[in-house]
């Protein structure tokens, strides 16, 4: 069983079994995504921001689908924070979306 820290407001989420291991190798591609990222504004290549689209789409989709099960279990409050994250990690892709937009365009001019 693994604690994780859920938000800044003291919300911890525990994942036990396989979900644990679902969770910390989702963590870890996000991380390496992110990693990734940071390298793709240095040397400017789109195959990198790749890694940290597909990442993001499945944190969007696991919290989706554990802010439906917190609501359905009557964990209100932390299913509304979830939603809030889920808006922000929308943004942050399309915001990346775009910037891997604007590499293909500089690839293919090159």
């Amino acid at each position: 069983m693994v604690l994780v820290p859920f938000s800044c407001f003291g919300i911890f989420v525990v994942y036990s079994g396989w979900l644990t291991y679902v969770f910390l190798v989702l963590q870890i591609f996000e991380f390496l995504g992110c990693i990734l990222l940071i390298v793709s504004i240095w040397l400017q290549k789109s195959l990198l921001v790749i890694c940290f689209l597909i990442a993001d789409i499945m944190c969007i989709i696991w919290y989706l689908v554990n802010s439906i099960i917190d609501m359905v279990n009557g964990e209100i409050l932390a299913g509304i924070l979830m939603i809030f994250i889920i808006f922000l990690l929308i943004y942050f892709w399309i915001c990346v979306l775009s910037w891997f937009i604007e590499l293909r365009q500089q690839e293919e001019e090159n």
